[in-house]
């Protein structure tokens, strides 16, 4: 015997509303009910540094074998996990590096990203000229680049034993609001005492 179960529109949709609700909660999607003037901070002891962000970010800190791949890769920094925006923070080892190494270790993925825009025939690459800033009295460099339909800027920095290299990404329509958020993140940046 078959039963006739009577729902209501009205419970169906308060169902998918309250689960939408709920799911975009949970993946970050709305403002959260933090400030977005709250930031936290992670410092990353194996590597030297604390850096701050805001408080409604993600983080992910990486030991040796980095992220994905990317062994330089030490720490991530995304709005959420759906997000094309995000910023690493790269180190590399050396001893007593200058600036001029950092560009160059820079220099070798970007040779690469050139010579792929050229083999497929589009001009999406385009870069601005470097820029020497100074970050807490000690010289920086400031690269910014295009690539397809994303947008990025990187600052090098070189210490005593190793280069880092802090990168934004985001979409080149989503960069002017995510650059003054990384501006913020760059200059919180510091090594440990």
């Amino acid at each position: 015997m078959r039963k006739n179960v009577n729902v209501s529109i009205f419970a169906v949709l308060s169902f998918i509303l309250l689960w939408v609700i709920t799911a975009s909660f949970m993946l970050n999607l709305w403002p959260s009910i933090h400030s977005a003037s709250k930031w936290k901070a992670i410092t990353h002891e194996e590597y030297n540094f604390t850096i701050e962000y805001p408080a409604k970010w993600r983080v992910q800190k990486y030991g040796d074998s980095g992220c994905k791949g990317e062994r330089e890769v030490k720490l991530l920094l995304y709005p959420n996990w759906m997000s094309n925006t995000y910023v690493e923070v790269l180190v590399k080892s050396m001893d007593e590096p200058t600036l001029s190494d950092v560009v160059n270790w820079s220099e070798d993925r970007l040779r690469l990203y050139r010579y792929n825009a050229t083999i497929r025939g589009d001009n999406s690459f385009r870069e601005s000229a470097l820029l020497e800033m100074v970050l807490h009295g000690q010289p920086v460099i400031q690269r910014k680049y295009e690539l397809m339909s994303n947008s990025y800027e990187e600052v090098y920095i070189a210490r005593s034993s190793d280069m880092i290299i802090i990168r934004l990404q985001s979409p080149c329509d989503e960069f002017p609001a995510k650059e003054e958020i990384f501006h913020k993140i760059v200059e919180s940046f510091r090594p440990l005492k």
